[in-house]
C-alpha cells in the first residue's frame, strides 16, 4: 500500500512539474504555425477509421496562457470554469477523426474533448431537457460551450490550429454553419470569458495541452476479423504490458505499441466483455459484442428460400416480378453480364470530386439484383458478377458532395446486402473470400461510414436524411459483424435530438413531418424507416410494434392520400431547427412538389409485417401493394421488386393497372398552380393519354377521366397493354403511330418495358427495341391544347432518357376509392 502512496506521489509531481516548466520557458518550443487537426502529430494511426477515432489520441488538461495560465474545469453542472489549481484541473480525453485517404476531398478532421469525470463530450448544443433552443446560445450571436454531450457528434466536433508555440493552438468551432459550407474561414475561434465561461468570440484564444494521466473509466472499442472480435484500448501508462489487463470472459492480451487488442470469437448470443486494468488508478472499460445474422440486412434466408420455390413452381404474382426482374431492368444491371463503371471518388450533389454518383446508384442495383438471380437459378455465374461488383467497390476511398449522406445511406447499402446474401445464404458463395469479405468491411468502415455517423446533423436536413444515416448505419454493424455499429444505429431511432427519429417524424396520427412537402420525400421515409425495421427484425429485435404499430398508420396515411382525392387532415409538423424555411416546413400538402399518385415501392413490404395482424389496419397499404402488382424496378432509393422477395399472401395472377402518363411539361405539372381550384391547382393542363375514336393515343385528359391500362406479361420477356375503356390492346401501326384498337396479342401488341429506378418507364415495340414510344406534338401546341400524340420514335433507352420518352404509371385500385 506504502509502494502505491508513493507512486501516485511520484506521478504527480513529475505532472506538476512538466506544468511548472511549460510555464517557466513560456511553451517556447516552436512547431509549424500551420499546424492543424489535420496535421498534428498526436492522431492514432494504429487501425481502421473507427479505432482510431473511437481511442483516445491523448489525456490532457487545457491551460489557457491568457487567463494567467489557469486551466479549464467543468462544474457539476457541466459548466466550464478556470481553476489555479492543476489538480482539481478536469483532465480531458482527447479524440482525433481523421480521413483515412488523402485524394482531398474527404471528411474534415476534427477534435473532440471528452470530460473524463463524467464521460461527457464539450459541445455547442442545448442537451438539457426541454430546452427552448437546439444551441447554447448566452447572446444572439454568441454560443457558450458545456460539457454536456452524452456522445460525440457534429456540434462536438472542433477544429485546432496551431499558434507556433509547442502543444498551444487556437480551437474553433463550425457554430450553425452546415458541413458543406466548412471552410477554415467559416470556423469561429473559442476563448474564455469569465462571465460565459467557453464561449465564440471574434478573437481567437490561445489553448495549452498539457499532457495529463490516463483517467476515468478504460475507453475500449471493437472491430471485425473473420468471425472474431478484436476489442482494442490504448495503454494507461506506457510501461504497461498484456498481464497488466484483465479480459472477461477470458481471452489473450497482445500489445502492439501502445495499443492493446484481445480476440474473441463471436457467438449468435450477445456478450459482454469487460477489460480491467490491474494497476494502479483502477479502470475498467466494457462494451458489447455479437455475431449478426446473415442473411440478415434487408432478406433472411427463409424469404429467399420462399422466393427460390414460388418461381421454380412459376406461381404469380412471384414469378411475374421474376420476369420483370430478368426483362425490364435497363443497363442489364440484372444480367450476369453486367460491368461496373467505377472511381476512386465519388460525389452526390455539388461534389469537388466526380459527381458520378450513377456509378453506385447501378452498381448497388446490380450487385443486389444479380444475388437474387444467383439464389434463384443457382447459377455460380450471377454470384460472380455480384463478387466483382463488390470487390471493385472495394476500392472506394472517397463519397462526397452535398448529399453524400444520402449517397452513402441510399446506395452504398444495396451494395451491403449483396454482400449479406453471398456470405449468409446457406453457407454462401465460395467464390467471395474471406479476405474479399474483409476488404469490403474496410472500405465500409474507412469510407461509408465516417459519411453516416452523425446522420443528418451536419446538415440540419429533413428526416428522411437521418434514416437514410441509420439504414447505412444499421447494414454496416451487421455486414462487419459490429454490434457497436448496430447498437449505434438503432439508438438513432428513439435520439431526440434529430429529425428523423421515430417520435419526431411519425406523428401518432400517420402523418409524418413531409407529408406536406411532397409524397416522392414522404413516401421514401416511411420506406426507409420499414427498411431498418426490417434489417433489425432480421436481428432479432422488433420496432415494427413501436409506438402503438405507428410505422402501419404512416403506411396507411400516405397510402389512402395517394389513391384517392380525398383530403387529409394536415397539420404543419415542426422540426428541431425551428426552420420556417421552404425546405424545412410545409403548411400545406403537396407544397414543394406534386408527386401524388405515384406509388413507391414500399407498401408490399410493409403488408408483408402487418397485413395478417388483425390489430392493425392495413386497408390501404392492401390496395397500395395490390395496385402495383407485380412491383417491378420502380425507385432506387428504395429497395425493389418486394413482390418477388416479400408477398405473403396467396398465391394470385397480377396484372396492374394504371393511367398512362406523359413526362413532358408543363403538360405534367410539378408545382400547385391555383391553390383556389384543387383540380386546377394539381393539374392545370391535361397530361393523360385516352384512346380517340379511332383509337389513337393522344393527350386528351386529367386524372379522373383518364383511361385505364392495364400490364400484360407476355411468356417471351415481352408486355401488353390493354385499354380497359375500350376494351382493346395498344398495337404499333405501320405509319408508326400507337393505337388502342388490336382484338389480340400478335407482335406489333408487343412492347419491351424500360425501367431504370427513377419512377419512369419507358416503352418500345418488342421487335425495335431501340425505338422508344414518344410522346410527340401533332399541331399547333399550347397548355391549354396540348396536341400531343404518342409514337414510335428512333431514340434508344441511354443513361439519359429524355421527357419525350418518359411515361408515368399512376396505379389504381380495382375498385371504385376516389
Amino acid at each position: 500500500m506504502i509502494q502505491l502512496i508513493r507512486k501516485k506521489r511520484v506521478l504527480l509531481s513529475s505532472f506538476i512539474l512538466l506544468c511548472l516548466l511549460g510555464f517557466l520557458i513560456g511553451f517556447r518550443t516552436t512547431v509549424a504555425a500551420a499546424e492543424t487537426t489535420n496535421s498534428v502529430d498526436w492522431g492514432n494511426n494504429f487501425g481502421n477509421f473507427r479505432v482510431n477515432q473511437d481511442l483516445p489520441a491523448r489525456y490532457l488538461k487545457v491551460q489557457l496562457p491568457d487567463q494567467n495560465n489557469q486551466f479549464l474545469q467543468v462544474t457539476p453542472t457541466d459548466q466550464l470554469t478556470l481553476t489555479k489549481d492543476v489538480n482539481t484541473a478536469t483532465t480531458f480525453a482527447a479524440y482525433i477523426s481523421a480521413p483515412m485517404s488523402s485524394l482531398g476531398y474527404e471528411i474534415k478532421p476534427t477534435l473532440q474533448l471528452q470530460d473524463t469525470k463524467s464521460g461527457k463530450f464539450l459541445t455547442i448544443q442545448n442537451y438539457q431537457k426541454n430546452a427552448k433552443g437546439y444551441f447554447n446560445k448566452v447572446a444572439a450571436d454568441t454560443y457558450q460551450v458545456t460539457a454536456s454531450a452524452p456522445k460525440a457528434n457534429y456540434h462536438e466536433r472542433f477544429s485546432i490550429t496551431g499558434t507556433g508555440q509547442a502543444d498551444t493552438y487556437t480551437i474553433s468551432s463550425h457554430l450553425e454553419t452546415i458541413r458543406d459550407e466548412w471552410t477554415t474561414s467559416s470556423q469561429t475561434p473559442l476563448a474564455f470569458n469569465p462571465k460565459t465561461g467557453l464561449t465564440s468570440s471574434n478573437t481567437a484564444e490561445a489553448f495549452h495541452f498539457v499532457t495529463a494521466p490516463t483517467a476515468g473509466n478504460l475507453i475500449v472499442t471493437s472491430d471485425t476479423i473473420d468471425n472474431d472480435a478484436v476489442i482494442s484500448w490504448k495503454a494507461v501508462q506506457t510501461t504497461d504490458q498484456p498481464n497488466d489487463y484483465s479480459v472477461d470472459p477470458q481471452a489473450t492480451v497482445t500489445k502492439q505499441g501502445n495499443r492493446f487488442t484481445a480476440k474473441l470469437p463471436l457467438t449468435a448470443a450477445k456478450q459482454t466483455i469487460a477489460i480491467t486494468y490491474n494497476k494502479n488508478p483502477a479502470m475498467t472499460g466494457s462494451l458489447d459484442i455479437k455475431a449478426m445474422s446473415h442473411p440478415g440486412i434487408h432478406v433472411n434466408s427463409a424469404q429467399l428460400d420462399a422466393m427460390k420455390a414460388h418461381i421454380k413452381a412459376k406461381e404469380n404474382p412471384w414469378y411475374a416480378d421474376y420476369q420483370l426482374l430478368q426483362n425490364s431492368v435497363a443497363y442489364g444491371q440484372s444480367s450476369a453480364d453486367y460491368k461496373t463503371n467505377f472511381a476512386e471518388a465519388i460525389g452526390r450533389g455539388d461534389a469537388p470530386s466526380s459527381n458520378n454518383i450513377s456509378y453506385l446508384e447501378q452498381a448497388g442495383d446490380a450487385a443486389y439484383f444479380n444475388a437474387l438471380q444467383w439464389v434463384i437459378t443457382g447459377d455460380a455465374t450471377y454470384a460472380k458478377t455480384t463478387a466483382n461488383i463488390l470487390n471493385t467497390w472495394s476500392n472506394l476511398k472517397v463519397l462526397d458532395g452535398r448529399d453524400r449522406i444520402l449517397g452513402a445511406g441510399l446506395n452504398a447499402v444495396k451494395l451491403t446486402t449483396a454482400a449479406d446474401i453471398l456470405v449468409g445464404y446457406h453457407n454462401g458463395y465460395a467464390g467471395y473470400t474471406t479476405s474479399d469479405l474483409q476488404n469490403f468491411r474496410n472500405m465500409l468502415t474507412n469510407t461509408i461510414y465516417p459519411v453516416l455517423q452523425d446522420a443528418a446533423i451536419p446538415m440540419r436536413a429533413n428526416g428522411n436524411w437521418d434514416q437514410a444515416a441509420i439504414e447505412g448505419l444499421i447494414s454496416i454493424g451487421i455486414i462487419t459483424d459490429n454490434y457497436q455499429i448496430y447498437q449505434q444505429a438503432t439508438n438513432y431511432l428513439t435520439d431526440p435530438y434529430i429529425n428523423g427519429s421515430l417520435d419526431n417524424y411519425f406523428a401518432p396520427s400517420g402523418q409524418i413531418m413531409e407529408s406536406g412537402r411532397d409524397q416522392a420525400h414522404a413516401q421514401l421515409g416511411i420506406g426507409l424507416m420499414t427498411e431498418i425495421f426490417q434489417a433489425a427484425g432480421n436481428q432479432g429485435d422488433d420496432w415494427f410494434s413501436y409506438g402503438n404499430n405507428r410505422l402501419a398508420k404512416a403506411a396507411e396515411w400516405s397510402a389512402k392520400y395517394n389513391l384517392t382525392y380525398q383530403d387529409p387532415n394536415y397539420h404543419p409538423m415542426d422540426n428541431l431547427y425551428h426552420d420556417r424555411g421552404p425546405f424545412s416546413y410545409w403548411t400545406r400538402m403537396d407544397q414543394q412538389t406534386i408527386n401524388r399518385g405515384e406509388l413507391r415501392p414500399i407498401y408490399e413490404m410493409i403488408l408483408a409485417h402487418y397485413g395478417s395482424r388483425p390489430d392493425v389496419d392495413t386497408t390501404w397499404t392492401a390496395k397500395a401493394a395490390q395496385a402495383m402488382r407485380p412491383q417491378g424496378f420502380v425507385n432506387t432509393d428504395n429497395y425493389n421488386f418486394d413482390t418477388l422477395t416479400f408477398y405473403n399472401g396467396p398465391a394470385i395472377q397480377s396484372a396492374p393497372v394504371f393511367k398512362l402518363r406523359t413526362r413532358v411539361e408543363p403538360y405534367y405539372n410539378r408545382t400547385l398552380a391555383d391553390p383556389t381550384n384543387t383540380e386546377l391547382s394539381y393539374e392545370p393542363y391535361e397530361s393523360y393519354f385516352n384512346a380517340d375514336k379511332l383509337g389513337t393515343l393522344r393527350v386528351t385528359a386529367r386524372q379522373k377521366d383518364a383511361d385505364n391500362y392495364q400490364l400484360i406479361t407476355n411468356d417471351d420477356g415481352s408486355y401488353a397493354i390493354k385499354d380497359l375503356t375500350n376494351g382493346y390492346y395498344l398495337t404499333v401501326k405501320s405509319n408508326g403511330n400507337v393505337s388502342a384498337e388490336a382484338t389480340q396479342i400478335t407482335t406489333t401488341e408487343k412492347f419491351k418495358l424500360y425501367a431504370n429506378g427513377l419512377g419512369f418507364y419507358g416503352l418500345a415495340p418488342f421487335n425495335q427495341p431501340n425505338r422508344l414510344l414518344e410522346t410527340v406534338s401533332t399541331g399547333a401546341t399550347n397548355p391549354g391544347q396540348p396536341n400531343l400524340q404518342l409514337v414510335v420514335g428512333d431514340t434508344a433507352f441511354g443513361t439519359t432518357v429524355a421527357n419525350q420518352n418518359r411515361f408515368i404509371f399512376m396505379y389504381q385500385t380495382t375498385s371504385n376509392d376516389q
